[in-house]
């Protein structure tokens, strides 16, 4: 009988959560009151990284139309690595020493959406931590990379926080950003702006060269184990 109960309280629990995800779709315009799918819809339907919610806002509140490639790399980057935070102020200061202010910029701007998704979805009591995984710890490396810089300087620039993190940690990262470009593309596609789409091509092509993307030098068929 307890574990029927705790069956029941479980289902009970999901259907809660899964209603109360509606209510946030519907807020936010994913859906419409009748439980449509939206154009924002679909392009959240787009990307499968579980922070759909996330980079759609990204799209549709031009977080990223007025930076520059390399800019939006390095952005991407916060989204996509995993690895050890450096988030302190010292290190926040170093970083803003390496990065252009429009990218700064975009760095608090993506906070503060991560930080009103978190409240909203919070205010039908679902749980979330979406500011909480960001992680900027490696955003001004991957802005050297896209400029252009040797994967070997980089490693080796006595400015970089990253002793702690491991080579095939980065480099995973940097491929993970790039198919995210994809995924991004996709998503201009949907909502019909070529803008957008122009300029991830170029960021794919910034950071999809030399050293990085080298046929199983870090790891072989483990790539999507980030």
């Amino acid at each position: 009988m307890n574990e029927r109960i705790s069956s029941l309280q479980a289902n009970l629990q999901t259907s809660f959560e899964y209603e109360s995800m509606l209510e946030v779709l519907k807020k936010l315009n994913y859906l419409s009151n009748i439980n449509v799918l939206s154009l924002k819809g679909q392009v959240a339907a787009i990307f499968g990284s579980g922070k759909e919610l996330l980079l759609t806002e990204l799209i549709y509140q031009n977080l990223i139309d007025n930076l520059m490639p390399s800019e939006i790399a390095a952005l991407l980057s916060s989204i996509i690595f995993q690895g050890k935070r450096f988030d302190n102020e010292i290190n926040d200061e170093n970083q803003k020493k390496e990065i252009t202010p429009a990218l700064h910029q975009a760095k608090q701007r993506l906070i503060s959406i991560a930080s009103r998704l978190d409240q909203i979805q919070r205010d039908y009591k679902i749980p979330t931590n979406i500011e909480e995984e960001l992680n900027f710890s490696i955003m001004s490396l991957v802005y050297k990379w896209a400029q252009g810089a040797k994967f070997y300087d980089i490693m080796n620039d006595p400015d970089m926080e990253i002793i702690d993190i491991q080579e095939g940690t980065i480099v995973r990262t940097i491929m993970r950003i790039e198919e995210l470009c994809s995924d991004i593309r996709n998503a201009g596609k949907t909502v019909g702006n070529s803008e957008l789409v122009d300029k991830l091509n170029h960021v794919t092509a910034l950071i999809k060269r030399g050293i990085v993307f080298a046929p199983s030098l870090y790891f072989s068929d483990t790539i999507t184990t980030l």
